[in-house]
């Protein structure tokens, strides 16, 4: 992989796609560039690359990873373009295949997990005080409830990708591409399975959406949230106690970084088991 500084200019480049942390823009064929917007995450982006290069020969897929760039003073990378829908898109398409997909979630979800001998990582543990400790959105008692949950949890050794969820599952050819690994750490599994319910349950109500639709869609992620859980199960227990209390700390977690629209319902929830910090089996059901 080459590691060069670029002096093109990206108006060369056609835009192909943007994300909250990333614009995508169409490189040469069957390649994309993928360019930062905050050119302060180059170490981040470097972390992603050599994640995606220990997992191309694993049984999880991944976009092949070309070149690692400099481009207008933002860090890039020239990967593989997958010809496909997320698995989102195919879900909205095929909405009857929310069961099946459920199960393809949960093994792809413990399949990448075994790859823990990637070195270089951040801990879950040092991700989640970092990021706890960088809103001013929790009240002081709150943060000192998460610091307290962080610190009775055990740490773990398991790859978890950070952001796992429907939307960045790319199919291609009857495969699954696992994309987006830019807040990979190590830890426990569970948390990151508990990050995934969150996201899945914690349906924002973006601008344009109107109340049924929005009804609509927290049905559909609800009923997909508990259809993974239970395919997830099959394979492995999941202690409740040590399950909620994770989603706890994600929800912390995205109150610092996610997007402003889930955000009061997340302090909501923190506050809410705060509350009810006697019986954190429960805490699950608030969300």
């Amino acid at each position: 992989m080459k590691n060069n500084i670029e002096t093109k200019s990206l108006k060369n480049f056609k835009l192909f796609a943007q994300g909250c942390q990333a614009e995508i823009y169409l490189y040469e064929e069957n390649k994309v560039l993928r360019v930062l917007r905050n050119p302060l995450d180059n170490e981040l982006l470097l972390n992603e690359v050599v994640i995606m290069k220990s997992l191309s020969d694993t049984v999880v897929n991944v976009p092949e990873v070309f070149e690692f760039l400099t481009i207008e003073g933002r860090p890039a990378v020239v990967v593989e373009r997958i010809y496909g829908d997320s698995m989102l898109t195919d879900l909205r398409k095929h909405p009857l295949s929310i069961f099946n997909k459920a199960e393809e979630l949960a093994s792809l979800h413990l399949s990448l997990a075994q790859n823990g001998s990637i070195n270089n990582l951040k801990s879950v543990k040092a991700r989640a005080c970092f990021l706890t400790g960088n809103t001013d959105l929790l009240k002081p008692n709150m943060k000192a409830f998460i610091y307290d949950l962080i610190d009775e949890l055990p740490e773990g050794s398991e790859l978890c990708h950070g952001d796992f969820h429907p939307g960045n599952i790319l199919q291609m050819d009857g495969k699954n591409y696992v994309i987006d690994w830019f807040g990979a750490y190590k830890g426990d599994l569970l948390s990151d399975v508990a990050h995934t319910y969150l996201i899945l349950k914690n349906v924002p109500r973006f601008p344009g959406i109107n109340p049924v639709q929005h009804a609509m869609m927290k049905f559909s992620g609800g009923l997909l949230a508990s259809a993974y859980l239970k395919a997830f199960m099959k394979q492995r227990d999941i202690d409740w106690q040590r399950f909620s209390k994770w989603m706890v700390i994600k929800a912390a977690e995205r109150i610092s970084y996610g997007i402003s629209a889930e955000k009061q319902r997340l302090i909501t929830f923190v506050e809410t088991c705060e509350r009810f910090k006697h019986d954190p089996a429960l805490w699950l059901r608030n969300i």
